[in-house]
């Protein structure tokens, strides 16, 4: 529901069964149709401003993941979902709404540490906790205006 909120985040995403090259998201289309109804219902509401996550290496963060996550991106199941993530990301940027688009490094199920940073480069493993994901999105609400609209963020690993 968007109806009288000041913000959304999403944590929307794609459900693959593995990396094997012909795996595909159950619904090769559920980002691009979400995203258009999300920005079409926050614009008929007024609603503003709005969070999502996406991931490390989508877009622009490409040049800065090794090249062994690169290639797998290429050449794994991981092609179809980041270009789906590169089409979510697209419609959001496009939108006229004031857009924050995190792009956590490798997720982890690890506990919330509170030491989320944005990184501009990268030394060693690059890791980040879901928890701690969902923990800076709320953090970036609490400010007036999102500092980057797409942040690259981690825990372990930022140069």
């Amino acid at each position: 529901m968007v109806k009288g909120q000041e913000a959304v985040l999403s944590g929307l995403g794609l459900r693959l069964a593995g990396l094997a090259p012909w795996n595909k998201p159950e619904d090769a289309t559920f980002l691009a149709r979400s995203t258009t109804a999300l920005i079409e219902a926050m614009k008929a509401e007024g609603t503003k401003r709005v969070l999502v996550v996406s991931a490390g290496g989508v877009g622009d963060s490409n040049a800065m993941v090794p090249g062994v996550f690169r290639m797998m991106i290429k050449l794994t199941a991981l092609k179809s979902a980041y270009a789906q993530l590169e089409e979510m990301e697209r419609q959001l940027l496009a939108s006229g709404l004031d857009v924050c688009i995190a792009r956590p490094t490798g997720l982890t199920d690890g506990p919330l540490t509170g030491k989320a940073v944005v990184a501009k480069g990268f030394t060693g493993r690059a890791t980040i906790s879901r928890a701690d994901v969902a923990g800076w999105m709320l953090d970036q609400l609490e400010k007036p205006a999102f500092g980057e609209r797409t942040p690259m963020i981690t825990v372990t690993g930022a140069a």
